[in-house]
């Protein structure tokens, strides 16, 4: 059931994988990826998703796949709650038929996939900050697609951030300014964390629409310049 979109961050594992090190998903949705990590590394998997439609897919997938891996049982953590800078109570708004365009605490125009779309569907949910209930070690690869709450949900795991080696987060503008952030910020922030980064000349792709994956590493470096792929734009060290 491996999404193309996945392949990417089975890519990313494997170039250094270390064994009993985590992926941890942010935005699992209905857990493509999720389940490509799974299947074809031998990751750790933390998933985070909040909202309750989206848990039920991802956890009748899980239940299924592991009557046939057992190994599975003891290889995943799911937390249903969104990634946040602390713990409170919020509204995520979900998209009419589209589950993938959940939105914690806001439908603003600017967080429509179109200007008609509806967000009706609501569901109570609760943030909480990952520093606050996750070991700060052994995080090896960190996928993050929240919808534009991703300067939030890396502000509440500021100390987490420091055993990731990469990151390939979601970057579109315009979700982000639905938050009060922006794919400057966003970037800064990954920075500020450690990551390589070129700030400079973000790649031009997260100003559209929909914005882009962005892929960003740890490195004894000092510039990078922003390499095309298949589905993210990685910064790849010079």
């Amino acid at each position: 059931m491996a999404a193309w979109h996945c392949n990417t961050l089975v890519a990313l594992w494997k170039k250094s994988p270390m064994r009993g090190s985590v992926f941890l998903d942010v935005g699992g949705n209905i857990g493509h990826c999720t389940m490509t990590m799974l299947m074809r590394t031998e990751a750790l998997v933390v998933v985070v998703e909040p909202s309750p439609a989206n848990l039920y897919h991802l956890t009748s997938t899980l239940r299924r796949a592991a009557d046939t891996r057992h190994d599975l049982h003891g290889r995943v953590l799911v937390l249903p709650f969104a990634a946040g800078t602390g713990t409170f109570r919020t509204t995520l708004y979900t998209a009419y038929q589209n589950s993938g365009n959940s939105v914690v605490g806001t439908r603003s125009p600017l967080v429509r996939d179109h200007e008609g779309q509806q967000m009706d569907e609501q569901y109570a949910i609760e943030t909480h900050a990952l520093d606050d209930l996750m070991d700060a070690s052994h995080q090896r690869l960190l996928k993050l697609d929240v919808q534009g709450y991703e300067c939030r949900a890396l502000q509440g795991m500021a100390r987490m951030l420091a055993s990731v080696r990469t990151v390939k987060a979601e970057a579109a503008d315009r979700w982000l300014r639905g938050h009060g952030c922006s794919s400057a910020r966003l970037l800064d922030i990954l920075s500020r964390s450690g990551f390589l980064v070129n700030t400079t000349y973000p790649p031009a792709c997260v100003y559209q629409r929909y914005g882009c994956d962005v892929i960003v590493h740890r490195s004894n470096r000092s510039t990078c310049h922003w390499k095309t792929l298949v589905d993210a734009r990685e910064c790849v060290p010079l």
